[in-house]
């Protein structure tokens, strides 16, 4: 990062969270060219972590995490998963409230997929949970599998719903309006215009993809 400092050039990158409790790391970031940092929060309900071997995720502190990321400058674009074993309908409400509180500039959201030769297709498939094998379908818009704790067409349902929630024309200017991140104007058109992007994917039913 020290060497990129006189390139001046503006990237962008996934990354683990646990950034957020290194300062020092997180400004030689912005002073490297970092404008925005994509992470793999998964979800908010910490009962679901173990699903995907992620119990190091800190969910009771991610308010805390995004904010610091913030504050160095950086903008923030988040990945999260519904669908898993310690999801009830009330996922979707407080995933909703959880993105917007934090206005999350880039939030994407997948339904659980159980992707062939993987170890949670394994398991689903023991479990007699898959139900639908038209691999067109496993690329995180399209409920495939019974979830534990709702049905299938509520999973689907609640998805695009809060899909549609997150990205309409008020609610996307709700999350970017006042967003602390030291963005030029430049990189705040890039922001919006993804965001009007992805409002029109899910317009078509298309689960929105990283730009």
């Amino acid at each position: 990062w020290k060497a990129l400092i006189p390139e001046k050039i503006i990237w962008a990158s996934q990354c683990s969270l646990q950034i957020a409790k290194e300062d020092e790391m997180l400004k030689l970031a912005y002073d490297s060219g970092c404008r925005i940092l994509s992470f793999g929060v998964e979800t908010i309900n910490e009962a679901s972590l173990t699903h995907i071997d992620k119990e190091w995720n800190d969910p009771q502190n991610y308010d805390k995490a995004f904010s610091n990321i913030k504050a160095h400058g950086i903008e923030i674009s988040t990945e999260m998963i519904l669908g898993l074993d310690g999801d009830d309908e009330t996922v979707f409400d407080k995933t909703f409230n959880f993105l917007m509180k934090n206005k999350i500039a880039l939030p994407r959201i997948y339904i659980l997929t159980p992707v062939p030769g993987t170890p949670m297709y394994e398991q689903l498939m023991k479990e007699g949970r898959i139900f639908d094998h038209d691999f067109q379908k496993y690329v995180g818009g399209s409920a495939v599998f019974h979830p534990k704790l709702m049905t299938a067409k509520t999973l689907q349902e609640g998805y695009w719903n809060l899909y549609r929630r997150l990205y309409s024309t008020k609610n996307i200017i709700k999350r970017l309006k006042g967003n602390p991140a030291n963005l030029n104007t430049y990189m705040r058109l890039f922001v919006f215009g993804t965001n009007m992007i992805y409002h029109d994917h899910i317009k078509k039913g298309i689960t929105p993809g990283i730009v």
